[in-house]
């Protein structure tokens, strides 16, 4: 049928596409808001109906897709497409076509094992740590664009919206379901915006359900402002709490949530429960003041500098600070005042008035 003209947005089976290479469409994949086709020579066409090279945007809108793909090809866990170019006054992305692929979303409500489920929440928070590490903020993550292959790779497929500083991305994106209180407020959307969706995404891994469910028929949006969500109880629900916070302030970083999933993996951390509700996990420094403040907000009367945790070739040890304000309370090791620098064990807890931290 010859090349894609582009007189309708459509491009029909039989019609070839043409960038760096010729795509003969052999099949529809999609049709939608984006339409997704297949080719003869084993190519997924992504087509972006709405930006047209009439549209006064689309070279903005092009050069991102170019920028974007270009700068994450080498990123853990993410299918980057092949080329980005223009046929027919449209906008198409090509990547190899891959088949036989479970999305996350249905993944999670079939009847797979729990350790399964542990594997993938493992490996979409690797590559969003990937992500955020580049410092790219994704700000559309939703468990449809996760893919569990046939290989058992978990791939991130699409990379439609992204925001960076250091890359000059400013494309936001969102699904309402998965929205952020930052999306919501039309806020800027940052790397905490992502972790908040990401808790969203853990949650309904593990549990198969929405944290904020209960509200799809009402008012969704001012549950997500002011963390109205249910969380039942699995292994991680203290820290998908913690994702979920209405203040950003409070949401772990992807490098905390990526350390409680592989607790036990990384020999440079030191892993603390506090009264068996929250796990933080903290290296080499200094608990200080506005550490306190934001894990614990309720003790903002510790002392900066109070103790420090520090690491040595034998183990653990926790050092004593000098606090000459009376108001401050010692710092106890077992009950006891803490004097001297002391190798820490598990099942330790330290104290700080009414804080109690235990060693696990």
């Amino acid at each position: 049928m010859g090349l894609f003209k582009g007189v309708s947005s459509l491009v029909k089976v039989g019609e070839t596409l043409k960038g760096k290479r010729e795509y003969k469409i052999i099949k529809h994949v999609n049709i939608g808001a984006t339409n997704i086709y297949l080719s003869k020579n084993g190519y997924a066409l992504k087509q972006f109906k709405d930006y047209t090279v009439d549209n006064p945007s689309f070279k903005e809108f092009f050069d991102f897709h170019q920028k974007v793909q270009n700068t994450i090809k080498n990123l853990y866990g993410v299918l980057s497409a092949d080329e980005v170019f223009e046929c027919g006054g449209y906008c198409f992305l090509s990547r190899k076509y891959i088949n036989d692929i479970v999305d996350i979303e249905t993944l999670a409500l079939s009847y797979v094992d729990l350790d399964v489920r542990k594997n993938v929440a493992k490996e979409i928070i690797k590559i969003i740590k990937g992500i955020h590490d580049k410092d790219i903020v994704y700000t559309d993550l939703k468990p449809e664009q996760f893919v569990l292959t046939k290989k058992g790779e978990i791939l991130l497929i699409d990379f439609d919206f992204a925001v960076s500083s250091t890359y000059g991305f400013n494309r936001a994106g969102g699904t309402k379901e998965w929205y952020s209180p930052e999306h919501i407020k039309k806020s800027p959307l940052d790397k905490s915006s992502d972790i908040f969706t990401l808790g969203e995404i853990i949650n309904f891994l593990f549990t198969k359900k929405h944290p904020f469910e209960k509200h799809f028929e009402g008012d969704f949006e001012n549950a997500v402002i002011t963390g109205d969500f249910d969380v039942n109880e699995f292994e991680y629900a203290n820290l998908v709490r913690k994702m979920l916070s209405p203040d950003k302030n409070l949401r772990p970083s992807i490098d905390e949530v990526y350390a409680v999933f592989n607790n036990g993996l990384d020999s440079r951390k030191i892993y603390l429960k506090y009264k068996d509700k929250k796990t933080i996990v903290i290296s080499d420094e200094i608990i200080t003041r506005d550490f306190c403040k934001q894990i614990f907000e309720e003790y903002k009367s510790v002392a900066p500098k109070q103790f420090l945790i520090l690491k040595k070739t034998d183990g653990w040890y926790v050092k004593p600070f000098e606090i000459n304000i009376s108001k401050f309370e010692q710092t106890k090791l077992n009950g006891e005042i803490l004097k001297t620098e002391t190798k820490l064990q598990k099942g330790d807890v330290l104290s700080v008035g009414n804080l109690h931290i235990e060693i696990s």
